[in-house]
């Protein structure tokens, strides 16, 4: 499907919470975003594109030993 303006560019992979660029906040058109993908690429990395969800960002760390899987509480890094 189609994403529209409301989409998300970044490299593949961990990128520690940066590197991530949002439509209408850092790309202000298809021609940034396509040269925002152009520097991942020269890096050697793939790039990714996804849609854009609005709401509340959290996060939920899990452990297991293989047989048990064990949850922390859910976290929120407020940055807006």
């Amino acid at each position: 499907g189609e994403l529209g303006g409301e989409y998300v560019v970044k490299a593949d992979g961990l990128c520690g919470g940066k590197g991530v660029k949002v439509s209408g906040e850092h790309l202000k058109s298809i021609d940034e975003a396509l040269a925002f993908c152009e520097e991942i690429f020269a890096k050697g990395e793939a790039a990714v594109l996804e849609e854009k969800f609005v709401g509340e960002e959290f996060s939920l760390m899990s452990w297991c030993d293989g047989d048990n899987l064990a949850h922390m509480p859910p976290v929120q890094d407020h940055k807006r």
